[in-house]
């Protein structure tokens, strides 16, 4: 491996260093930095002659992914689906086109039990664990799997684990992408080191079967494409938390195409006597077989709530607000299926057909934030909501442009005051909630709550008290919420709260900046003692992100972010 101390020239820093954007040393075949944080298979060069990067393919197929997103969004009789490639198939990367138009494709594939269980013999005919570890990782995994974004039955997915259809001499799980999937994170938590050690190994053997499974629109669909797609949020969440985040929004992104080609917001889905009907306005849809009880009726209602409030949030943490719905003139995506289902009461029976009536869209559900509504809510729906309360703010706030004339700062500011009462109305709902919940299970929710404001008003603290006065209330309450959760605690933190930690570590910075240009003469004791305040609570959160590193990569690496900011403030 070559290293250089010298200056790089510019544009010579390797792919994840610039998205980093941390100092590179232009080591080849892999640098410095990519092999201390451990993601050596990450570090890639653009060599400018014609070569493309397993990067730019995932670059490419995201933003093919998210073009058939809001074609699904928004239906256009002109528009045509669009195809896919694994941006894991080397052959892809050698046969690359690049439109800004759609062109004609075959529309989305589901995946059948075929396909989701993947010849041993494609896999090297070696397997990573035995059937006993299998066994063993997927207990582990179902004590975390809510937290993770598991919507499928649990006590449905343990007995698919165990089945001899699965499990036998004939046969291995791992085989199976979904229980590959869960025997990764599995891995991850699992405290035998030699447990942990393997979790590359599945790694490399889970990205090998998702290269197999291109979405086309195909075959017989059976149940199994809620597995695929459970599969496919596992792998974004899993991505997500280990700092590789373009694969985490290529899997979310691929989910949530999924989901809606299978119309999982519209009621037919639900409904086991319903025929699949097609639109003449919409695009081609992918069908799914109908039901057959109240447990696959809540798989479905659950699939597309967990999916939409990942893509969304992270579409809206990312800064891409291009991919969130149309705004004041436009009510958002149609639902037609009830808030999160519990799923222990699909298992009992205790859901009735009752439940199941509900007709509203995004902006109806977001409309619904006050304490006695979320009361009612399972852990799903108040993180669907805190998750899209989020998304809306940010698109509305991302219309913000420096440079823009003062006039029209002021009536934005405007529109903006008009999400404010929603999202203080939803945050004391939460925070009414806090007392009687433990902390750990509501950290996401709460911090999601806290930062929506945070984004409402951080482009007006230069200029506006009252909007200083709001970020600067919810960082310090973000940060009086962390220290009340050990991390011995936990095993698992929500992957987005690195983006929204780093987010309210910009309130400080920010403010001693503008505090520092604002005075105007020698600062006094008290001018020093606010800035060191401000100083003090940036630390502390930093201290505590590089804390939760341990768990989150992607943790440290918004961490040394921030303190590049505070370095300069």
């Amino acid at each position: 491996m070559t290293s250089r101390s010298s200056m790089l020239p510019r544009g010579g820093a390797c792919i994840p260093c610039r998205r980093r954007k941390m100092r590179c040393n232009g080591g080849k075949p892999v640098c410095e930095q990519c092999t201390e944080v451990g993601t050596p298979e990450d570090c890639e060069y653009i060599t400018g002659q014609g070569t493309v990067t397993r990067t730019q393919l995932l670059e490419e197929t995201v933003d093919i992914l998210e073009a058939r997103i809001r074609e699904l969004e928004h239906p256009d009789p002109t528009s045509a689906t669009v195809s896919l490639r694994s941006p894991y198939n080397a052959s892809s990367r050698n046969s690359r086109t690049r439109s800004s138009s759609y062109s004609p494709a075959p529309p989305l594939e589901i995946p059948t039990m075929d396909v989701l269980s993947v010849d041993n013999d494609r896999l090297g005919g070696q397997h990573v664990l035995s059937i006993p570890e299998v066994h063993m990782i997927i207990d582990i995994f179902v004590l975390h799997s809510s937290r993770i974004g598991f919507f499928l039955s649990v006590p449905s997915f343990i007995r698919r684990v165990r089945s001899p259809e699965v499990s036998s001499a004939h046969a291995h799980p791992l085989n199976d992408i979904l229980i590959a999937t869960a025997c990764l994170w599995g891995c991850r938590f699992a405290g035998n080191p030699s447990i942990k050690s393997k979790e590359s190994d599945l790694l490399r053997q889970v990205v090998q079967q998702a290269s197999g499974f291109l979405l086309t629109d195909g075959g017989n669909p059976t149940r199994s494409v809620m597995a695929f797609i459970q599969a496919e949020v596992l792998l974004a969440n899993y991505f997500f938390t280990t700092d590789r985040l373009l694969e985490g929004r290529y899997h979310g992104s691929a989910a949530l195409s999924l989901v809606l080609s299978c119309r999982l917001n519209l009621r037919t889905t639900l409904q086991p006597s319903a025929t699949q009907e097609s639109s003449s306005r919409a695009p081609r849809q992918a069908s799914i077989q109908t039901p057959h009880d109240f447990v696959q009726i809540g798989e479905r209602v659950n699939a597309f709530w967990t999916v939409c409030s990942l893509y969304k949030a992270w579409a809206a943490a990312s800064g891409a607000p291009s991919t969130i719905w149309a705004g004041e003139g436009s009510s958002g995506l149609r639902i037609e299926i009830p808030p999160p289902l519990s799923m222990e009461a699909c298992e009992k029976g205790t859901v009735t057909t009752a439940d199941l009536n509900a007709s509203s869209t995004i902006m109806d559900v977001l409309r619904n934030g006050g304490a006695s509504s979320l009361m009612s809510l399972t852990p799903l729906g108040l993180y669907s909501r805190a998750a899209l309360l989020y998304t809306h703010v940010s698109w509305a706030g991302s219309r913000y442009k420096e440079g823009m004339p003062l006039e029209e700062k002021i009536a934005l500011y405007d529109q903006l005051q008009n999400l404010h009462g929603p999202a203080t109305s939803f945050l004391n709902g939460v925070m009414a909630l806090e007392p009687v919940r433990p902390i750990r299970y509501l950290l996401t929710v709460s911090t999601l709550a806290r930062s929506a404001l945070i984004r409402l008003h951080k482009d007006y603290m230069a200029i506006d008290a009252y909007s200083r006065e709001t970020c600067l209330s919810s960082a310090n309450s973000i940060l009086n919420l962390l220290h009340g959760v050990s991390l011995n605690d936990i095993k698992y933190i929500d992957p987005i709260m690195a983006m929204l930690l780093g987010c309210a570590g910009r309130v400080y910075t920010t403010e001693m900046t503008r505090y520092r240009n604002s005075i105007q003469r020698q600062p006094s004791q008290e001018d020093q003692m606010y800035i060191s305040g401000l100083l003090a609570s940036a630390q502390q959160l930093l201290g505590l992100m590089f804390d939760y590193g341990a768990i989150c990569p992607l943790m440290i690496s918004q961490a040394n972010s921030l303190a590049n900011v505070l370095a300069s403030a």
